[in-house]
C-alpha cells in the first residue's frame, strides 16, 4: 500500500494548485477527485473568473491576493503562457451606506490600492454601459 504525506480532496483549481505546490516541495501528495479531471462542476469554473484586490470582506485578503499575482507571474514565466489577464472592476452601491463599498475603501486605504470613487450622479456619465440607480 502506498503512503502519502498529504491527501488533497478535490482537485479543481485550488486542490490542483495545492498538489502542484506540495509536489514541487518534495512532499508525497495525492489528489482525489469525485468527478473526472477538468470537470465543469467546481466553484472556479466557467467562462470568466474574478480576482478582486480590494476585498470588501476583510482587508486581510489583500496580501493573499497580491501573493497570488506573484504565482500567476511564476506560471507565465514557467510555461511561457499568460493565463491571468488583469482588467478593471466597477462596484456600484448606494451612496448613503454600502457595506461592500465601505469594505473596498477600507482595504484600499490600508493597503494603498488605487481606487477611484465616482460621485453619485456621475456614474452613468462615466460608465454609460451600466444603469445603476441614480443614487449609486
Amino acid at each position: 500500500m502506498r503512503k502519502y504525506d498529504v491527501i488533497v480532496l478535490g482537485v479543481g483549481g485550488m486542490g490542483s494548485a495545492a498538489c502542484f505546490q506540495l509536489a514541487k516541495r518534495g512532499v508525497s501528495v495525492v489528489g482525489i477527485e469525485q468527478f473526472s479531471r477538468a470537470h465543469d462542476r467546481g466553484s472556479s469554473h466557467g467562462n470568466s473568473r474574478l480576482i478582486r484586490k480590494a476585498y470588501f470582506e476583510h482587508p486581510d485578503y489583500v496580501p493573499l491576493c497580491e501573493r497570488s499575482y506573484l504565482g500567476w507571474d511564476a506560471i507565465r514565466e514557467e510555461l511561457g503562457v499568460s493565463l491571468f489577464h488583469p482588467t478593471g472592476l466597477v462596484i456600484f452601491g448606494p451612496s448613503d451606506h454600502s457595506e461592500v463599498l465601505e469594505g473596498v475603501l477600507k482595504s484600499a486605504v490600508l493597503h494603498q490600492l488605487d481606487v477611484e470613487e465616482v460621485p453619485a450622479g456621475k456614474v452613468r456619465e462615466r460608465f454609460p454601459q451600466f444603469s445603476p440607480p441614480l443614487d449609486y
